[in-house]
Order: C-alpha cells, then sequence, then structure tokens
C-alpha cells in the first residue's frame, strides 16, 4: 500500500473537527521558494562532456588498503591543465600531501595528490568560498555486468558512460568548466575561491582532511562550503509531483562496533542447549527489534516543514501538522528503508563470524555493526543503546578505522544558502529546494570548523534508477545535466553576492 494511501487513511479515522483543524494549519503554511529573475547561461554541454569522458578512462580508484597509484593521479592532474587552460593560467594550483601520497628521501613529499585552486577575488575583506569535489572513484566488482567498458568514457548522443560519472568526477569537471567560462567572459568574484579536490573520499577522506588541515593552520575562515550530495530527485514522496533540489544541510556521522558471545567449544556432535553463535543470533535479534529512537526534528523536520506547502493531501497536511501527527508519520516513515534513514540513526549487522569449520563448536561468535548516526547521537549514546538492547552477556566494544561524528546543521537562511536557492531554481525551475540529512559520508565533514555554512549538493537531475547506478553497474550522466549542472555553478558564484 502506497504511504499517501496509508496516511489518508489515518488521517480519515480522525474527528472531524480534527481533520478541520490539521487542514486549517496546514493551509496557512507559506512557501519559502525563491522566484529568482531568470539568468540566461550558456554551456557547451558536449564540451563537457568530452572533458569527463577524458578524465573516466583514468582509473584512480580508491583500495581499501589505501595504497594509491601515483601515475594514474599524475596523468589526472596534467590532463585537467590541458584541458582548462585559463584555470591554469590565472589560478594558483596547489599541491596537498596526505598520508599514503609519494614519500621523498624518507619525509612526506610536498607534492600530493590532492590539489586546491585559488581564485582570488576582488574583495580581500570577506570570506573565502569553497567548491569541492573528488578525483577518485570507488571499484569495479563486475566489468561483465556492464553494458560499456566501466573505464571507457564512452560518449553517445545522449550520455557519458563510466565509472565516475555521477560519483564524483562529474563534480571536479563542472566546477572547473564553470570557473573556466566565467574566466572568458571576464567575471572576478567579489571573494576568494577555493576549489578543493580530494584524492581518497571513496575510503577515508584524508585528502580533503589534509586540505582542511591546512587552511585552518592558515587562519583562513570560510563563508561557506558546497560539495557533493543531494541532487534534483524525482518521486521524492507520494503527493508531491515537482522534482526536488535536496540539499544537505548535515550529514549522518559513521561508527562500528562489534558484538561477541563466548561459548566453551568443543566438539559439535556432543552440542550445549546454545552454542555461542546462537547466542549472538539472540543478541542480533534482539538489537533489530530495538531501533534507536525516531525524530522529527532537525534537518529531517525543516525538510517536511519546507515541503508541506508544495505537497498535495494528505502529505502536506501530515507534513505542516508532524508535531500532532508525530506517531503516524514516524510509523508509516519507519516502514521503508530510505525513509527510515532520515529518521533515525541506523543500525545494520554486516559480519558474522563463528567457528572455522562446519563440526566444531565455536569459542567465540562475533558480529559487527555499522550505524550511520543521526544528528543529536553520537558513538557513545549507540554503544549504551546496544548494551541495553542485547542485556547481559556480550561483549559490546567500538570498532576502530572510518569513524566521524554527525556534522553540525548549517543554517537554511543568510547570503549563502539564498546563493543557493537562486542558483538552483534558475537552473532547474521545474524544482522545488529544500533542506535535508545527507545519509552517507562526504569530503564535507572534514571541512565543518572552518565554516558555520557547510551545504552538499550535486547539481544534476536523477531518477530512483540513476541512484542505483551510482557505486554500480552502468553509472552514467546526460549531456544535459553536465550542461545544467555547470550553468547552476556559473549562477552560484555570480548570485553569491559576498
Amino acid at each position: 500500500m502506497r504511504t499517501s494511501v496509508k496516511i489518508g487513511l489515518a488521517v480519515a479515522g480522525l474527528p472531524t473537527a480534527v481533520v478541520g483543524l490539521l487542514l486549517a494549519r496546514w493551509l496557512t503554511v507559506a512557501s519559502v521558494q525563491v522566484h529568482p529573475e531568470p539568468l540566461d547561461v550558456v554551456v557547451e554541454g558536449n564540451e563537457v562532456a568530452s572533458i569527463l569522458s577524458d578524465l573516466v578512462q583514468i582509473p584512480t580508484v580508491s583500495r581499501a588498503d589505501g595504497t594509491v597509484d601515483s601515475e594514474a593521479f599524475d596523468h589526472l592532474h596534467a590532463l585537467l591543465e590541458s584541458r582548462f587552460p585559463r584555470v591554469h593560467a590565472n589560478l594558483e594550483r596547489r599541491f596537498i600531501a596526505a598520508p599514503g601520497d609519494p614519500v621523498v628521501d624518507g619525509e612526506q613529499s610536498a607534492y600530493g595528490h590532492s590539489v586546491v585552486y585559488v581564485w582570488e577575488g576582488s574583495d580581500a575583506s570577506l570570506d573565502p568560498g569553497a567548491l569541492l569535489a573528488h578525483l577518485d572513484v570507488v571499484p569495479v566488482e563486475n566489468r561483465d555486468a556492464w553494458s560499456v567498458d566501466p573505464f571507457s568514457g564512452l560518449v553517445d548522443d545522449q550520455f557519458v558512460w563510466g565509472r565516475g560519472t555521477l560519483d564524483d568526477k562529474q563534480g571536479v569537471v563542472m566546477t572547473l568548466a564553470a570557473v573556466e567560462q566565467l574566466l572568458a567572459e571576464g567575471f572576478v568574484p567579489k571573494r576568494t575561491i577555493y576549489l578543493c579536490y580530494g584524492h581518497d573520499e571513496e575510503v577515508s577522506g584524508s585528502g580533503a582532511k589534509a586540505i582542511a588541515d591546512t587552511l585552518l593552520a592558515e587562519g583562513v575562515r570560510l563563508a561557506w562550503v558546497l560539495d557533493e550530495g543531494g541532487a534534483i530527485v524525482e518521486g521524492v514522496m507520494d503527493g508531491l509531483d515537482q522534482p526536488v533540489g535536496m540539499i544537505g544541510i548535515s550529514e549522518k556521522g559513521f561508527t562500528t562496533l562489534e558484538i561477541i558471545a563466548r561459548g566453551t567449544g568443543g566438539h559439535s556432535s556432543m552440542p550445549p542447549p546454545s552454542t555461542a553463535a546462537g547466542q549472538l543470533a539472540l543478541a542480533v535479534t534482539r538489537l533489530e527489534a530495538r531501533p534507536m529512537p525516531a525524530s522529527l526534528s532537525g534537518p529531517t523536520g525543516q525538510m517536511m516543514d519546507t515541503l508541506a506547502p508544495e505537497a498535495g493531501f494528505p502529505m502536506g497536511l501530515v507534513m505542516a501538522n508532524k508535531d500532532l501527527l508525530a506517531p503516524v508519520v514516524k510509523a508509516v516513515m519507519s516502514g521503508k528503508p530510505k525513509t527510515n534513514a532520515t529518521l533515525r540513526t541506523t543500525t545494520a549487522v554486516t559480519m558474522l563470524e563463528g567457528s572455522v569449520q562446519a563440526n566444531v563448536l565455536p569459542q567465540r561468535a562475533r558480529a559487527v555493526v555499522n550505524f550511520r548516526v543521526a544528528p543529536g547521537d553520537s558513538a557513545e549514546t549507540v554503544l549504551a543503546h546496544v548494551r541495553d538492547a542485547v542485556g547481559e552477556g556480550f561483549e559490546v566494544n567500538l570498532l576502530g578505522g572510518i569513524d566521524s561524528k554527525p556534522s553540525p546543521v548549517s543554517r537554511t537562511e543568510g547570503a549563502a544558502w539564498l546563493a543557493l536557492q537562486t542558483a538552483a531554481r534558475q537552473s532547474f525551475p521545474e524544482a522545488v529546494v529544500s533542506p535535508y540529512l545527507t545519509l552517507g559520508a562526504t569530503d564535507a565533514r572534514h571541512y565543518t570548523g572552518l565554516s558555520e555554512h557547510v551545504y552538499r549538493f550535486s547539481p544534476y537531475r536523477v531518477t530512483g534508477q540513476d541512484l542505483d547506478r551510482i557505486h554500480g553497474v552502468d553509472e552514467r550522466i546526460s549531456i544535459e545535466n553536465l550542461a545544467r549542472g555547470t550553468g547552476f555553478y556559473i549562477r552560484f558564484l555570480r548570485a553569491d553576492a559576498g
């Protein structure tokens, strides 16, 4: 049953007077969408597609062991220099070294694979802004499943195909293409603009962290940061016909822990009533039956407030009255993985270990559980929740490795937010714009110490099928999206009045 039907039935069951109150509250909610004057921008999409095709053919793949293919990155940087001549003639280019980058004579080289371009503004009194993207891509697990060679960069009459076309080489190309075109037009930004491209976002983001640490050490304070994140998404919810420009104003954290059950071991011919593996299964069952609490506050609440006046009945009515209808909203949204993830810190049991042989009882059984931590939670609250959920008799420990806190929630007011809304509405007038909670990790998390205005938005239109292509099979982006996305960055830099 569709979400709107479930909610509609729930609302229909309320007393008439209550429905009237809810309806009145909904109808008095004003739209917060901006209505800027159109700004014509002409971008040659085929040229942008050609450059992206060249980049896709360079396999800058991030590996789980942290090793870096220096030759591939050297090739990529040389290609960028040749394809964006005005950028390289007019902007300062700074390579930033990070862990895993070249070591010369036993010391970290000043040359790194991550890079920053500095575009000097006309007003030194203004804090700079930063456009982010990343140069690396995830591996291809099954080339045979692809319709084309994933590193061919094939360009047909509609799409550029290959790994990185959606995540995130298109971001590198569109931001540089926007600056290249603005330079050709003689445009000079009021504030200095940093173009920051990390080399390992897909594994750790050490390159982005090195860039952010460098800027912090130099005393830089950023007016705003814009990284990949949400997109122009179709079919966000029932009752909302327009696509939505989802601008991430925060992102979830990432933490992982282990649950360990112990037993006596021995031969499987004489098992106890419950083995360590059986006890571990009990703990996992208990944990999955007790998800962390749902919340309609924070970015998800702001998204609902923003979309309420844009949606039809019953979804618009429900979102406008989410405080009064919270139990219904939480129950319905918890039923689908995508919407459930916007409500709470999510629990994902990802790895299980037991005996090494079928006829041997395990002395130790272990589960690894990954949590995407929502704003308001922390690794400590997750640990306490898991220990309470599984009960006594188990070891529960936080694991090392990649770990991050949920990022601060950026404001949806002020000059930077207005410039984002303006550029998004000018570039995608068919869409409404909304804040939302970014569910995955981005390089932007490393920049939160540099700015209170950190946003996550990839300016292209996607369907549900397109989202499955990210890190998946047959990744591709349309040439139209490349042209419109480049136009967005041009408009954003023009709209950013300082």
